[in-house]
Formats: C-alpha cells, structure tokens, sequence
C-alpha cells in the first residue's frame, strides 16, 4: 500500500507552503467588518471553490503531454491570442503583489525599529531589489524559511490572541458585506503555480496519480484552518483590528513579541519578495524576450513606483488582485478545463464532465467578484 506520506501529505505541503503567505494578514480586518460568521463561511466556501478550481487545473496538467504553465496551457486550448492575455494578467498581478509586500514590509518594521514609515519601506525594498537584482536563485531553502516564518508568526499570535478572544462574534453576520471578504480571501488562497509542481513529484516518486485528489483537497483546506486560528488570535489580542493585522499590536503586546513577530515577519516578507520578483523577470526575459538587464530593472523599481503613485492602501490592493485577477484567472482555468475535454478524447481524472452546476456556480461567483472589483476600481 502507497504510504500516506509520501502519497498525500508530503505533496499536499507542497500546495500548502504556495498558498500560506501574506494574504493571510489582510482577513481579520475584512472578516470583522463582514462579521466573524459570515467571513469564516465565505473562506470555508471559497476553499470549497479553490479546491475544485485546482482539480480542474490538475486534471489539465495531467491530461495534456509534455510540461508547460498557465500561459502555455491556455495557448494550447484557447489560441496564440490568449498569450497576450494571460502573460499582462500575471505580470501585473505579480507587480501588485510586490507592491502589497512593501506596504507590509513597513508594518513589521514598526514593530521591531523606530525608522520613519519612509526609511522603512526604502530599507525594505532595497534589501528584497538588490538580491534580485544579483540574481540570487530562488532555493527550496528560502521557501522553506518562508513558511517557516509564517508559521510561527501563525502559532504565536493564536496561541497568546485565542484565550481574550470573543467567541460570540462568531454569531455575526454582515450580509450587507458579503462580496467584501472574497477578495482578500481568494488572494489568502492563491496557490495555482503548485499544481505543476505536484505532478511532477507524483511522476518522479512513481506515486499512482489518483492520490493527487486527496493531496490537493488537504493541500487547500489546511491553509484555511490555519487562517482561522489566526483571525482567533489577532481578534483576542487586538482591540481594534489593524488594516494589516499587526500594526494594532502595538502597546497590546510585550516588547519581545513584537520583535519576534516582526523579525519573522520581514524574513518571511523578504523571502517571498525575491521569490516572486525572480518569477516576473523570468516571465519578462524567457516569454517577452526584454534584455535581462532591463527586465531586472522593471521588477525593481516598477512596484517602489506602484507604490508612490498612490497604491498604498493594503486591503484595497489585496481585494484587488485577489477580486479582479484571481477571479479572471478562475474564470480561464475554467474554460481551459472545458474546451480540454472537447478535445482530448481521455476522460477527466480529477473532476467529472457532468458537474455542471458546480461549474456554473463558481463562474457566477468569480464573475460576480470580478464585476464588484471592476465596479469599485472606476467608480
């Protein structure tokens, strides 16, 4: 019998340790303001919807020969049209993201210095810019760290936060701000980029591919039980909850903690950043063909300018990228699932053709997010 490790936990880690990051900082403003139930209902219901969303995602990349990403997948089932498509919306989602991890940056800062918001953020972005610039090549070892950093911050605040904590907020429902926490939940939640990786140790470990259905349902929901607690501590160790969760610690919270907290905080912050600049500059040099040299001057300073141009407002740039570009990403993955299984004659592995109405539920969900975002972006 296939172990249970090797088969289920190790690669649904591998989802995992993709998806936990900074987005989990953003949800127990949103979850306050939509009312503790409702949030923790929305993020139960969109880990339901995540974790069909990947199923999809893998059946593509198992169904499909040879090895390609998300831009690849949709000009194989889609047409030459979608590359334009696909390769802006990834490269500026990832652009903002760089963006939400300065913003951050200055918050953990605060915790563990007394510099200036100002000195704060440039010392961030020097720091993160400079090793991507020099090419550092992303290791499993940084990713690890990152997790690592996120963990414990996770643990430390649940565990101090859970015994003040008002469990009788969890009766609270805002229904009038039931599209809110969709964004930042659906960002919480990114974790697509995975998949591929998955498939590839199912192959090298000679593991029967059918145990990658329960790896990525695991993989999904154990993010969202982590987020959970989280919302639990910072709810028990805050009065008022801080747009990025931490800053409201402050005065709360002995001097020590605040140190720990920040320190792994930036660590995790940084590491994440130089991951996810080195993506963007692969994706400006290997698939727009930009001269190296250039392409690592765009992923420098092309977010410290985000930045200064006004995008300085945390939940705003996660409802953002979670509402518009995650939910159009959603949408395509979709469609790259259907127009797949009219051409491919080998039948689904993960997911079956007739879950019709499961399909029309998530489209109309992303739709209704996307259209909300798009709404509240002009208007």
């Amino acid at each position: 019998m296939t172990n249970f490790y090797r088969a289920v936990l190790l690669p649904a880690s591998i989802l995992s340790g993709i998806i936990i990051g900074a987005g989990v900082f953003s949800l127990p403003f949103v979850f306050e303001k939509s009312g503790l139930g409702l949030g923790f209902l929305v993020l139960l219901f969109s880990s339901a919807i995540m974790a069909v969303l990947y199923l999809m995602y893998a059946d593509v990349a198992v169904r499909t020969p040879g090895n390609h990403r998300f831009v690849g997948y949709a000009q194989i089932y889609m047409g030459e049209n979608s590359f334009w498509l696909t390769i802006f919306m990834t490269v500026v989602e990832m652009l903002f993201s760089l963006t939400i991890y300065l913003i951050l940056g200055v918050s953990f800062f605060t915790l563990i210095n007394g510099l200036s918001p100002i000195k704060s953020l440039l010392l961030f972005w020097a720091v993160g810019s400079a090793i991507i610039f020099l090419k550092i090549k992303k290791v499993a070892t940084v990713e690890f760290l990152i997790n690592l950093g996120i963990l414990a911050i996770i643990a430390l605040i649940f565990l101090f936060g859970l015994p003040g904590a008002d469990l009788s907020k969890l009766n609270d429902f805002n229904w009038h701000n039931l599209i809110l926490p969709f964004g930042p939940i659906l960002f919480a939640l990114a974790g697509r980029s995975a998949i591929p990786e998955m498939k590839a140790y199912f192959q090298e470990e000679k593991i029967p591919i059918s145990y990658m259905k329960k790896a990525i349902i695991l993989g999904t929901f154990f993010p969202a039980i982590l987020y959970f607690l989280f919302v639990l501590g910072i709810i028990g160790l805050s009065g008022v909850v801080a747009e990025d969760a931490v800053s409201a610690l402050l005065g709360r919270v002995p001097d020590w903690f605040l140190a720990v907290v920040g320190a792994l905080g930036l660590l995790s912050l940084w590491g994440s950043y130089i991951v996810l600049g080195l993506n963007v500059k692969e994706i400006l040099f290997f698939d727009l063909k930009i001269k190296e040299f250039i392409s690592g001057l765009l992923v420098v300073f092309l977010p410290i300018v985000l930045y200064f141009s006004g995008f300085t407002n945390f939940i705003g740039l996660v409802s953002l990228v979670g509402g518009l570009f995650l939910s159009l990403e959603g949408i395509l993955i979709i469609i790259i699932w259907l127009r797949m299984n009219r051409s491919v004659s080998a039948p689904p592995i993960f997911i079956k053709r007739e879950n019709f109405v499961t399909i029309v539920v998530i489209l109309l969900i992303f739709s209704l997010v996307f259209a909300n975002e798009l709404t509240n972006l002009f208007f």
